[in-house]
């Protein structure tokens, strides 16, 4: 009798030896996907029309992630075509034309 309750006992630990390593080994793959979560920038870009006039918009570029964006550029697919000179192209202007070093979280 003695020995098979040793048995039993072994197995029970056994058992639980491994379901104890699989939740182990879930809660580490949520970790890791966790950590990366916080290292990742994720960058929007919209308009918001003014307060103040209907003719004025503004593009808001906004990193919304919780990681720092680095060397950020920026593509125009297709400019306005509402100026005639290209010095005043939406793709010569500011950080649309030079990019960005960093681009920090929870900033536009």
């Amino acid at each position: 009798m003695n020995e098979s309750l040793q048995i039993i006992f072994s197995g029970v630990v056994a058992f639980s030896t491994i379901i104890y390593a699989i939740l182990t080994w879930r809660l580490v793959t949520e970790t890791k996907r966790l950590r990366k979560l916080q290292i990742t920038p994720d960058v929007h870009a919209y308009f918001e029309m003014s307060e103040a006039s209907a003719t004025i918009v503004y593009i808001i570029f906004e990193n919304i992630g919780y990681g720092i964006a680095k060397d950020v550029e920026f593509n125009i697919t297709k400019d306005f075509n509402y100026y005639d000179h290209e010095k005043q192209q939406l793709r010569n202007k500011g950080a649309i034309n030079n990019g960005l070093m960093n681009f920090y979280p929870n900033k536009s």
